[in-house]
């Protein structure tokens, strides 16, 4: 060995790093449960009610590919919900409920119709509250490497 070299054995790292991994494939279902159940809290509170079925519809779901990657995907099977996120006819063309940060709207307005005004409800659950799934994925993984 000359002078200055540095010698490591790797197998002692890898192992903890398996570890590590171990940690992290159990805190990360954990923060995408948060995460969903988060996002489907605040998408229940913000959507315009009537009768309520609207906001009961509204569930989460996560899970993974087994690779890596984890999911949350948090919506409602009511066939009206898109008129309501992103209204309709010339209220909704006007209400700005087509783009909500750069989201463009999947519902086409039909132009000299009245309409109803966009009530975005998922949209915002989600993207004015990235910061706050940023931390709770940050902190899944702080626990994972500690």
């Amino acid at each position: 060995m000359r002078a200055g070299s540095v010698v490591m054995d790797s197998s002692a790292w890898e192992k903890s790093m398996d570890l590590k991994l171990a940690d992290l494939n159990r805190e990360m279902p954990r923060a995408m449960a948060r995460i969903g159940l988060t996002m489907q809290d605040l998408a229940q509170d913000m959507v315009p009610k009537v009768t309520g079925h609207l906001a009961r519809s509204i569930t989460h779901e996560e899970g993974t590919d087994g690779a890596g990657t984890y999911w949350t995907d948090v919506g409602t099977n009511m066939h009206y919900a898109p008129y309501v996120e992103f209204g309709t006819g010339d209220a909704g063309s006007m209400s700005r409920g087509e783009i909500h940060r750069g989201i463009v709207t999947p519902v086409t307005y039909t132009a000299g119709w009245p309409g109803v005004r966009a009530r975005p409800y998922l949209r915002p659950a989600l993207y004015d509250y990235a910061d706050t799934y940023k931390r709770m994925v940050r902190e899944a993984v702080q626990r994972a490497i500690r």
